[in-house]
């Protein structure tokens, strides 16, 4: 059997990466397809973040077009549904795995049903919101089996018609990931001499864009940023993906950095579980 992993963000990798790890256990031919985020420096370049967990990448799709607007985003799509298509018929794979809810995870799921390759999907009948949520139950109806990762989504893909033997309730995979991880892998000492921060106590920001409200993207971050300005607390910024709205999101941050604000395009690829222990160390000191 060979099964294409396909994927276009740091979001998904969570996902995606505890069954790439079985697969390489049991030997199960697997390629892996990464586009859009994964390939922009200006999104951290979050491709480093596969290969130095030790996975090789077959195949790179340069798909997102610069601007970050409405209509750059919808022609993005059609550019990464031209290029997968012959990523697709060269592979030839047995299955195709994908995760979430984003644009070029529904463009995945079409390319691959109208070529005739079953389509599974991870995390699967859970409720985004948004253009998000529609992607996702599109993806959904364009799928062969189902992942639900709650008894909640598993009951909303039996609700919205899809055969019960399609549907596994399995968990979340990317829990395995997070059950693996101790409080005590990494001191606050270590950890804020790593991202050279000060130490003392923080908030862990992050905000993506809401697509459907560019108009109001520029209003509403300056809310965020204004009201997490009036915390004594450092702030450690993750900085958006790379939707409609992203570069607004960004400038702004930018412009308006201080010096309790700390700022970085991926956390992740910097130090391992480092998301994880600011998430773990902001919990503890607010609580």
């Amino acid at each position: 059997m060979k099964v294409l992993f396909f994927t276009g963000s740091r979001g998904e990798w969570g996902y995606i990466k505890p069954i790439l790890s079985l697969c390489k256990k049991n030997n199960i031919k697997y390629n892996i397809c990464a586009t859009n985020m994964h390939l922009l420096e200006n999104y951290g370049y979050s491709i480093n973040e596969i290969l130095n967990d030790g996975f090789k990448v077959s195949d790179k799709i340069f798909m997102a077009i610069d601007g970050y607007n409405p209509v750059t985003m919808s022609k993005s799509m059609g550019v990464l549904m031209t290029s997968l298509t012959d990523v697709v018929n060269r592979i030839k794979p047995d299955w195709v795995v994908l995760a979430g809810d984003r644009s070029e995870t529904l463009v995945a799921s079409i390319v691959c049903s109208y070529m005739y390759v079953p389509v599974a999907h991870i995390q699967a009948g859970e409720l985004s919101g948004n253009i998000d949520g529609l992607a996702r139950h599109a993806i959904g109806k364009f799928a062969h089996i189902h992942f639900a990762s709650n008894k909640d989504a598993y009951s909303r893909l039996l609700k919205l018609g899809e055969e019960k033997f399609r549907i596994k309730l399995v968990g979340a995979p990317q829990l395995d990931e997070i059950k693996k991880i101790k409080e005590s892998s990494i001191s606050r000492k270590k950890l804020t001499e790593k991202l050279g921060i000060k130490n003392g106590k923080y908030l862990l920001a992050v905000y993506h864009p809401v697509t459907e409200e560019y108009s109001k993207i520029e209003t509403q971050i300056d809310k965020i940023i204004q009201v997490l300005n009036l915390s004594p607390l450092n702030k450690v910024w993750i900085l958006p993906n790379n939707d409609s709205g992203s570069l607004i999101v960004k400038k702004k941050i930018i412009h308006n950095k201080s010096s309790d604000h700390y700022l970085f395009e991926n956390l992740v690829i910097m130090t391992n579980c480092v998301v994880i222990d600011l998430i773990l160390m902001t919990y503890k000191f607010l609580n």
